[in-house]
């Protein structure tokens, strides 16, 4: 018997970005899932433009580090991440309120695969170093009242020497 193989192409897009909407979606059919929205920097430092994205959270271990983070994200924190998203697509909606109201928009999504930094008002809480030969990866939190553990692809993490660093094997 014969087993044919499946190929793919993948489109990853990488940035940085500050995390909206954290939430947990509970669909009429499947599994409930994490999603947020990213407001993705672009342009010159001295004059930021944002694209945002609105993220399914595809890897468990970036989900379970944005959860983390949903006091501050709450409590109007900026928490920032530099990001991996895969399958970058656009989708059109209709507007239902406002003085746009019956126009068509457009929303751009994808799934959010990898987190390999966060910082919460500008101070460094996690940053994961990926070595691709990796097979068993590792990772160290840095945070004085966080416990996670991240498996994809990071091999260590360091920051904020003042914080305790947790150590994690995947």
């Amino acid at each position: 018997m014969t087993t044919k193989l499946t190929s793919y192409f993948d489109l990853h897009t990488t940035g940085i970005g500050y995390v909206n909407r954290l939430r947990e979606v509970t669909p009429k059919k499947g599994s409930s899932f994490t999603a947020c929205t990213i407001s993705a920097m672009r342009g010159e430092s001295n004059a930021v433009e944002y694209t945002y994205i609105d993220v399914r959270v595809y890897n468990q271990d970036a989900a379970n580090l944005l959860w983390q983070y949903k006091d501050a994200l709450d409590n109007k924190q900026r928490v920032t991440i530099s990001f991996r998203i895969g399958d970058l697509y656009a989708e059109t909606f209709e507007y239902k309120n406002g003085e746009r109201k019956g126009e068509i928009g457009i929303s751009l999504k994808g799934r959010l695969i990898a987190i390999t930094s966060i910082s919460v008002n500008g101070e460094s809480v996690y940053r994961a170093i990926y070595n691709p030969t990796s097979e068993l990866p590792k990772a160290n939190v840095v945070s004085s009242d966080t416990n996670v553990s991240i498996s994809a692809g990071c091999i260590e993490s360091t920051i904020n020497a003042s914080s305790k660093p947790l150590n994690a094997v995947a």
